[in-house]
């Protein structure tokens, strides 16, 4: 009876050890999925995550696209054969140059100027601006480039050392004695950037008595 009895309560100790040991092993469990990163979360405190950037790549900045010039459109007046009036601006042609009103031929080129353009609407292409301040560019009436339809003409001479754009015309033009080369293809038009530079010194009590010829 005596090793029956130290049986059972062999048993009955191990039961219950093994009872303490679940119980243990349980609350460990339980109180783990509660923490994170070993700090014990309070009561009625919502851990928020940070959200996550998308791993996308960076995306191009647009590249500028450059404007094309802004054109300048109204009704002309003309100053002489190469400088017009029109929407405000006083517009100097582009790449061409015609005698001065006071110089021989400067009324002739101011009037084949008018005949060309006065009083018609045309659009200006700004291309820069003078030492004078005043708009260089390239004006059209239609279909017609003034400063070409001066140079061919005869009444301007091309401006060789700013560009080359009329300088085959302004040849033509002194070969088939048009406009102001009619009586002499060498000196129809004189100088008119000698003549301004003469005019000046004249002027300031520089210069001579005598304009001018090449």
């Amino acid at each position: 009876m005596q090793t029956g009895s130290s049986e059972l309560i062999l048993q009955l100790i191990l039961l219950g050890f093994t009872i303490i040991v679940l119980i243990l092993f349980t609350y460990r469990n339980t109180t783990g999925n509660s923490t994170r990163h070993g700090e014990r979360l309070r009561p009625g405190k919502v851990e928020m995550e940070l959200p996550v950037e998308p791993d996308v790549e960076p995306i191009d900045e647009p590249v500028a696209v450059p404007s094309e010039p802004v054109c300048i459109r109204g009704r002309v007046w003309v100053v002489d054969g190469d400088t017009i009036k029109m929407a405000g601006h006083t517009i100097r042609l582009h790449g061409m140059d015609a005698p001065e009103t006071n110089q021989k031929g400067g009324q002739r080129a101011r009037s084949h100027m008018i005949r060309l353009v006065g009083g018609k609407d045309a659009v200006a292409v700004p291309i820069d601006t003078d030492r004078y301040g005043r708009m260089v560019a390239k004006v059209w009436v239609g279909e017609i480039d003034l400063s070409a339809q001066m140079t061919r003409d005869g009444f301007a001479v091309a401006m060789s050392r700013y560009c080359n754009d009329y300088t085959a015309l302004e040849k033509q033009a002194r070969a088939e004695r048009k406009g102001l080369w009619s009586s002499d293809p060498v000196n129809g038009i004189r100088n008119p950037a000698g003549f301004r530079r003469w005019k000046k010194k004249r002027e300031s009590g520089d210069g001579g008595s005598i304009a001018p010829t090449g």
